[in-house]
């Protein structure tokens, strides 16, 4: 089932609306990238139950900040500071739920 997974995780995408049905840091959804790849050294600090449950909402909303692991090294604050950037000026969609698209 992994490799089914894998597949499918590649081949499609999240179109961000409200940002409720999107996760945060395991689904493609920002400029088609998922965050746990493009920030790696950030994501082995997160809470491996945040990593599951964090939405594109409350993540844009900067709750992603308390996901993070106190003890982080020079490429993880890097990337922290990264990722901050990356993430000012995305604009959640009110009422238009989040959709899966095939890249």
């Amino acid at each position: 089932m992994g490799l089914v997974n894998d597949i499918f995780e590649a081949a499609t995408s999240s179109q961000v609306g409200d940002g409720r049905g999107t996760l945060f840091w395991t689904d493609r959804w920002l400029d088609g990238c998922r965050i746990r790849d493009e920030f790696p050294s950030l994501e082995a600090v997160v809470r491996p139950r945040m990593l599951r449950m964090r939405t594109a909402r409350d993540g844009v909303h900067d709750a992603w900040l308390t996901d993070v692991g106190p003890d982080l090294g020079e490429e993880a604050i890097s990337e922290f500071l990264d990722l901050w950037t990356w993430l000012q000026g995305f604009q959640l969609v009110e009422n238009v739920e989040d959709s899966l698209v095939w890249n």
